[in-house]
């Protein structure tokens, strides 16, 4: 998809750079979006097929920008299966100086650097993160919170309003998908129908999940002896499916942190259903929208490179 203005004032492209998706936007020096490009060529791909510097100039070329602009990326293009390996800043680093971990990519002829993600070595299981560290950035505003954002691996991460303190990484999306596509109850679930979190299904799923985390595997194979009977329509099983994965997460989190409060980093249907899961929780939430959050995260990261000048 292309977006495209006049782009006379742009002092940087942003780039969002995940494992299967690449988000593009040329920015201006207050960070408004002159210009945009989506496509699905993320990591894999780049790394498989296509080669991550002809993808990147694809998309420029196709927008006509300077050959002088200047790219930040964030995310899994830092892998160390990506372009290049920017190394991991530790948790406790101060989000305002990820961009001086920076690492610059082997472009022969544009600035194009890679910012760090953020790895646990202490206070909590190890664990890694690319990409969300920026977002964290993009919503930081001094204060202390904790911030969920769902997503393939879903992340809930503590920060002090500086820096990320700790944070935990669970697989709710990946096996969502995994069980949905995979697994013996894959052809039971409907592959890609629409249902709201509202719904009575999705609802009493979530609820019996709340109560009880430890129900879910249970649960699971109801759900294929549930479609093998005719008891279960394809339609329920995947909304069903949702609000047991969602469901343990949320009771996972909801013992560890003991808040009445978080805030809900994500957008479209990721932010219906988490909100929705929320709520039946009893835990209060603020929603900022991801997308934006990652944009803002790159520019401030840029700001402190000296590129919005």
């Amino acid at each position: 998809m292309t977006t495209s203005h006049n782009h006379v004032a742009a002092r940087f492209a942003a780039v969002d750079w995940g494992t299967s998706s690449f988000r593009l936007w040329v920015l201006g020096a207050s960070g408004q979006v002159l210009a945009e490009r989506r496509s699905d060529e993320g990591m894999i791909r780049c790394a498989e097929v296509t080669g991550f510097q002809a993808v990147l100039d694809a998309h420029l070329a196709a927008l006509s920008v300077s050959p002088s602009l200047p790219v930040l990326c964030c995310g899994m293009v830092g892998a160390r299966q990506g372009w290049i390996e920017a190394p991991y800043a530790e948790t406790g680093t101060p989000l305002s100086g990820l961009s001086g971990q920076a690492v610059q990519a082997p472009h022969p002829a544009r600035k194009v650097m890679i910012l760090p993600g953020v790895a646990q070595r202490r206070d909590g299981p190890p664990d890694i993160m690319r990409g969300e560290e920026t977002l964290i950035l993009g919503i930081m505003d001094g204060t202390a919170a904790v911030v969920a954002q769902p997503g393939t691996h879903s992340k809930w991460i503590e920060t002090d309003g500086h820096t990320i303190t700790r944070f935990s990484t669970q697989l709710t999306g990946e096996l969502f998908s995994l069980i949905s596509s995979k697994s013996t109850l894959g052809p039971l679930i409907s592959p890609d129908a629409e249902f709201v979190p509202d719904t009575p299904t999705y609802l009493k799923a979530m609820d019996r999940t709340l109560a009880d985390p430890a129900v879910v595997l249970e649960e699971l194979f109801a759900l294929r002896a549930g479609g093998v009977l005719g008891l279960t329509s394809p339609e329920a099983a995947r909304a069903t499916l949702s609000a047991l994965l969602i469901g343990a997460e949320i009771a996972l989190v909801r013992r560890r942190y003991h808040k009445t409060h978080v805030r809900l980093l994500a957008s479209g249907t990721a932010a219906k259903l988490y909100g929705a899961a929320l709520s039946r929780a009893g835990i209060a939430f603020t929603l900022d929208d991801a997308e934006s959050a990652t944009r803002r995260g790159l520019f401030l990261a840029a700001r402190n490179l000296g590129w919005t000048e």
